[in-house]
């Protein structure tokens, strides 16, 4: 059996290593090839392309690419035909899936899509041809099945691939001594994504709104995906003490009092973990002028979009000021009883997204659809 299994960022990438480590598992004899990043590299995909390090987000991104994803995307139904390729699971990254999708559905191969687009946002259309060319759909929020099966669509919903991720590596007091943070402190977390435009857009106002705050300890994780010198072109000229620790979010989270995190799947991370957090983001223009005319729900962070109500704060685009970020700051940091509410509401989500062992059951139905 030969699957092929293709993700563009960072986030497909870590749960599409576990998925594959699942289905190696429950079938060793299974050859799994792809495109995606090192971490399924390092679980045993065989790469064809990293589309990981080559990640983009945003319209005017996008175009600036087109021509390079327009090769490997006609490279990839290549690989996949000449390889005699069983089944294609394809992971988020819809402008780019949904494309491969239709080209290979005329050469009858099986197709499985895990972590679907977000079609309860914006591109409502898309379901169309998630209908033609899916013949399997596996979503990740409850939610999300009932739209899928409202369309004849078969879909499963085996709960979301983090609840089997995100926990803490060591207990709190471990981690203070390692990252030598002083518990008499409050410990402000600084994420400001794992794509270089994200760093570039929202790390210098991040530096220049905690600079302003006293008796605080600061610790910025940098992604793995982001080399060192992107990070310290903003960290060294801010004199700021802070500590950059790369990776290791979830261990970072789990002593922080705060974070400020930029908008994507980090928001449900620390929806898990029930870290009080202020969610920022910029993107260009142009892409913010698109983007907010297809829209159709009125948030962008996760844990709004799940508890359909502001339960985080998110500042857009001119509203992601130091001033306004200060301000959201101060409240979660002193205000013991909107510190409470939000860690409840973070709590309520937390408890509809799936028991541990969520990986395991998607393999498991991967196999089973299979057969």
């Amino acid at each position: 059996m030969r699957i092929f299994i293709n993700v563009g960022d960072s986030s497909a990438d870590v749960y599409a290593s576990n998925l594959v480590k699942e289905l190696k598992i429950l079938n060793p004899k299974i050859e799994i090839f792809g495109n995606g990043g090192n971490l399924m590299q390092n679980a045993g995909v065989k790469l064809y392309y990293n589309l990981v390090d080559f990640g983009v987000i945003g319209f005017t991104e996008v175009i600036r690419n087109y021509f390079k994803l327009k090769r490997i995307l006609n490279e990839t139904v290549k690989f996949i035909i000449k390889n005699k390729i069983d089944l294609v699971i394809l992971m988020d990254y819809p402008g780019f899936n949904l494309l491969l999708a239709e080209r290979l559905k005329r050469y009858s191969i099986k197709i499985f899509y895990y972590i679907l687009p977000q079609i309860w946002a914006w591109g409502e259309e898309r379901i169309t041809k998630i209908k033609k060319f899916v013949d399997k759909a596996f979503v990740v929020f409850p939610f999300e099945k009932e739209i899928y099966e409202r369309e004849d669509i078969p879909v499963e919903f085996f709960g979301h691939p983090l609840v089997d991720i995100v926990k803490p590596s060591k207990i709190k007091q471990k981690l203070y001594d390692e990252f030598k943070i002083s518990k008499d402190k409050k410990v402000i977390g600084l994420f400001p994504g794992s794509r270089n435009q994200e760093i570039h857009r929202l790390l210098p106002l991040m530096l220049n709104t905690v600079k302003n705050l006293e008796n605080c300890e600061f610790i910025l994780c940098q992604a793995v995906s982001i080399k060192d010198n992107v990070i310290e072109k903003y960290i060294i000229p801010s004199k700021l003490n802070i500590k950059v620790i790369k990776g290791r979010q979830y261990d970072i989270m789990s002593i922080c009092n705060c974070i400020l995190v930029a908008s994507g799947t980090v928001t449900l991370e620390a929806t898990i973990m029930k870290v009080p957090m202020i969610v920022i983001y910029k993107i260009s223009k142009l892409s913010y002028f698109l983007i907010k005319r297809m829209v159709k729900i009125p948030f962008v962070a996760l844990p709004n979009i799940l508890a359909k109500d502001r339960i985080v704060p998110e500042l857009l685009q001119n509203y992601a000021t130091e001033d306004r970020i200060l301000k959201e700051l101060n409240n979660l940091l002193y205000n013991k009883k909107e510190r409470e509410r939000m860690i409840n509401n973070l709590n309520k989500i937390k408890m509809n997204l799936g028991k541990i062992g969520v990986s395991r059951r998607i393999a498991k139905g991967v196999i089973k659809c299979l057969k």
